[in-house]
């Protein structure tokens, strides 16, 4: 556990995750709202990213509409948008992807050119959260890997909250799939700085003025620091009792801990219209 070290002098930016940090399953977190909401009345600049796959950005944008928080579609960086991005990059359109999760997956998959199977012969294996799983699509997913395919996955969060409790996140589906096929994928979601980096892109600040916010070690502060950001360790989500990792610049009880006093509006802001960040800076091309 680290000593909390001082905020930035300046903070032009939060990156937020998700699910444990602004919501539990479809429960707001108060304390969360309030933040973003006073962050939107700041001129702060602000971005969302989050490894759950189950729901597409304009979903999620939706969702958050819902709890009387209207953000930008294009501030939200999701794993099954930003794992279209990596295949689109890294894969020939039009391959066969097996995919192992749910609606919202399947579609930003298919719409980044890809031809989307639940059985048979692929290419790709792209794997996420998936709560309908079944022991067929764990041998689909299995039988496609052993026949060559490549594994690529969303994320591999052990655990997800949803209300007051702990449920098994994409990473229990991944390992269970990477054990059956000795196959070790390549993770497209958080701890990787990807999606960090794009919501950098989409904020145009400096990685020295923006910090990230989340609520677990082994993905969101790890994929803060590597993407050269403070990061900061919120306990509203999974616990922070026993995880690993290296730890966060900062820890706090509620997001209403960031000092909003410091906050500057950044100049980012006047420059242009909005547009998607650059999914061209996905590693691995």
């Amino acid at each position: 556990m680290t000593t909390n070290t001082g905020w930035p002098e300046i903070i032009e930016a939060v990156i937020l995750d998700l699910d444990g940090t602004v919501y539990r399953g479809d429960a707001p977190i108060p304390d969360a709202i309030e933040f973003i909401r006073c962050a939107i009345r700041a001129g702060l600049g602000l971005a969302f990213v989050t490894n759950n796959s189950t729901r597409t950005r304009s979903q999620i944008r939706e969702k958050l509409r819902g709890m009387d928080v209207d953000v930008s579609e294009l501030s939200i960086i999701n794993s099954s948008w930003a794992t279209g991005a990596y295949l689109s990059h890294n894969f020939q359109i039009g391959a066969t992807a097996l995919v192992v999760g749910e609606e919202s997956l399947r579609n930003d998959i298919a719409r980044s050119g890809f031809k989307v199977v639940e059985s048979g012969p692929a290419n790709i294996v792209v794997v996420g959260l998936d709560r309908a799983i079944t022991y067929r699509t764990i041998t689909s997913a299995t039988s496609a890997l052993l026949g060559g395919a490549a594994f690529v996955a969303t994320n591999a969060d052990p655990l997800l909250p949803v209300g007051d409790a702990l449920t098994p996140g994409a990473g229990a589906i991944v390992a269970a799939i990477a054990t059956a096929s000795g196959q070790t994928p390549t993770i497209v979601g958080k701890p990787s700085a990807d999606m960090p980096k794009l919501a950098l892109k989409y904020l145009g600040t400096q990685p020295s003025r923006t910090i990230l916010v989340g609520d677990q070690v082994d993905t969101d502060v790890v994929s803060g620091a590597s993407a050269g950001l403070f990061t900061v360790l919120v306990a509203t989500g999974v616990p922070t009792a026993g995880q690993g990792g290296a730890g966060p610049d900062r820890r706090i009880a509620s997001l209403l801990d960031i000092p909003l006093h410091s906050c500057r509006r950044p100049l980012a802001w006047s420059v242009g219209p909005e547009s998607d960040p650059q999914d061209g800076d996905l590693v691995g091309q």
